[in-house]
């Protein structure tokens, strides 16, 4: 039986691998193919493992000190056996990881799965770290059923670690070991650890956080309606509130709970629901002494309001950011497209937001599609030219939007016959086609022969005067538990940088940052160190070198610069003006 199954998803996973739709493929829990085809539109190697890494993982973090006991004891508790215990954080970079076995600790090593790499799922697959990250709840992945062919020795178990103030999910638990030992008992044993460790953040959390935890906990006995407990960092809601006032952002009705409070221990103030009716909220103010650290809000009645009609704003598009002329322009143009169903290409460097341009106008003017999005393959034949336009006239045909990736890999014929298939159907769909280009290079050739229209995104070095707006966006995307703030000094640094990779890069270095430090502010300190931190400027590779040679002459001189510039074979005037341009303290060498 187990090698008949083993057969069934081998079959599966090959089958999705040589092109099948995933709608087709027969086997797999809906769970592990809804895992395999995040894994095929992300990119993910089927056949290795290949992920990022970070040399520091931070091991200070509530996380990393609940949970670190409670991992050491799981792993006594199975010492002998071939069983690991792995502690990732909320976006799946591992911090711990014990086991009792040598040889599984060599194989773990042979595909990095090790404290500081990522197993989030579109670095390494379907796996018991990051598809328990993305099904946000426990997973279980077994032998076969692992994206990547270097997992498949393995059955993992993982459960997400909630933050007991905030119900966020702050990291995942999960307990590897052979595919052929697998058993349901170590699915139990995680969910037990996990309890365990979501125990131990209650005990680290602050004095104000359990003080509303007290509070929320006694007052929910009590009441029959439902309670709220809110903080800057905490949300905790009964199941009744929650039903009554769905979605709300935490940060704007914290805000509204501060200021209907002020100094006052009770008030009422009305919350706008997700569903567009408004309800009035009994606040009640928990404090330490003076402090305000939370309140409890119970629900007073509940009001019909009607939604506010809809006008769109030229240029406004939801959660996109576009204040400069040129960024206006270009989300205008895609929005009247989006809006008129006109096909149309937008052309920008690497990671300027085409795509998120296109999701934006699509959230605006076709809210209720599910976009079917595909990516040109590259040297593309005439056979994934021909499944490329079938799937897509398909998708026009049923009126759903269209997003192709990558335009530039496509030759003139396929755009012809794409944009053809799109203008040909009534009452057909939107196509919309992304085209990267590098810096300076000229529009795509092929493009003018089509007649498609076409909207320049303008690269981020253009448009630095968006970039606060662009940075408080990406921070609310981040996943976590904390509502953290940019400085106004590291504000202007950022603006300052060139950004080759325009704002995918501004992402990846702020969640770089998020992942070394717990503070609710960042700041230039917490640049890392190719940053240059406290440097008003990114230095060159070159001028990095020169810099640490000044710095090594000055420790050599014990600070005296004349003996330094002797050493180096440079004039005193000119080693006070390279101090000066590379910012070079007195800290940095004495």
């Amino acid at each position: 039986m187990a090698d008949d199954w083993a057969a069934t998803m081998l079959r599966a996973r090959e089958r999705l691998l040589t092109g099948g739709r995933i709608e087709e493929i027969e086997g797999p829990s809906a769970e592990i193919l809804a895992s395999w085809r995040r894994s095929t539109d992300g990119g993910v190697d089927a056949r290795d493992v290949t992920t990022s890494y970070v040399e520091n993982v931070n091991l200070a973090s509530r996380l990393a000190r609940a949970a670190g006991s409670v991992v050491d004891g799981v792993a006594e508790d199975v010492a002998g056996s071939p069983v690991a215990a792995v502690l990732a954080d909320s976006r799946g970079r591992v911090l711990l990881r014990r086991s009792g076995l040598g040889e599984l600790e060599r194989r773990f090593d042979s595909v990095l799965l090790a404290p500081g790499f990522s197993y989030a799922e579109h670095h390494v697959g379907t796996n018991g770290i990051g598809s328990t990250l993305e099904a946000r709840g426990a997973y279980a992945v077994c032998g076969h059923e692992h994206f990547s062919e270097r997992l498949q020795d393995f059955a993992c178990f993982g459960v997400p670690v909630r933050d007991p103030f905030s119900h966020r999910f702050v990291g995942v638990l999960n307990i590897a070991t052979w595919a052929d030992r697998a058993n349901p008992a170590l699915a139990a044993l995680v969910r037990q650890a996990v309890a365990v460790i979501e125990s131990r953040l209650v005990e680290l959390g602050g004095q104000g956080e359990r003080l509303l935890l007290d509070e929320y906990l006694g007052a929910s006995r009590r009441s029959g309606s439902g309670v709220l407990a809110i903080s800057d960092s905490v949300w905790m809601s009964t199941p009744e509130l929650t039903r009554v006032i769905g979605s709300v952002e935490h940060g704007d009705t914290w805000t509204m709970v501060q200021d209907a409070l002020g100094r006052s221990d009770a008030a009422e103030a009305p919350l706008t629901m997700s569903d567009g009716r408004e309800t009035m909220l009994r606040l009640r103010a928990v404090r330490r002494g003076n402090e305000l650290v939370g309140a409890l809000a119970f629900p007073a009645s509940t009001t019909p309001r009607p939604p506010a009609p809809r006008r769109p704003v030229a240029g406004m598009l939801p959660r996109f950011v576009a204040g400069t002329p040129s960024m206006l322009d270009a989300a205008r143009r895609v929005s009247k497209h989006c809006a008129h169903r006109d096909p149309v290409a937008l052309i920008g460097e690497p990671g300027v937001g085409k795509a998120a341009l296109v999701q934006a106008a699509l959230q605006l003017h076709a809210a209720g599609k599910i976009a079917v999005v595909r990516e040109a393959v590259r040297n593309a034949g005439p056979d994934d030219v021909d499944r490329l336009i079938i799937d897509v006239g398909t998708a026009l045909r049923a009126g759903s939007p269209v997003m192709i990736k990558h335009g530039e890999r496509l030759p003139a014929d396929a755009l012809d016959r794409l944009c053809g298939e799109a203008r040909a159907i009534a009452d057909a769909g939107w196509l919309a086609l992304t085209v990267r280009v590098a810096a300076g290079d000229p529009i795509t050739p092929e493009l003018g022969t089509t007649g498609i229209p076409t909207v320049l995104v303008p690269p981020l070095r253009e448009r630095t005067e968006d970039l606060p707006a662009i940075v408080a966006v990406l921070l609310a995307r981040q996943p976590g538990t904390r509502s953290v703030a940019v400085t106004g000094q590291l504000m202007t640094r950022l603006q300052h940088e060139p950004w080759p990779r325009n704002v995918a890069e501004v992402n990846d270095l702020l969640a770089e940052m998020l992942r070394a430090t717990d503070g609710d502010k960042l700041d230039i300190s917490d640049l890392p160190t190719r940053f240059g931190r406290g440097l008003r400027r990114r230095l060159t590779p070159m001028e990095w070198l020169e810099r640490g040679a000044i710095v090594q002459a000055l420790r050599a001189a014990e600070g005296r610069k004349d003996v330094a510039a002797t050493s180096l074979g440079i004039s005193r005037a000119s080693i006070y003006r390279k101090i000066r341009l590379f910012e070079i303290a007195p800290d940095d060498y004495i």
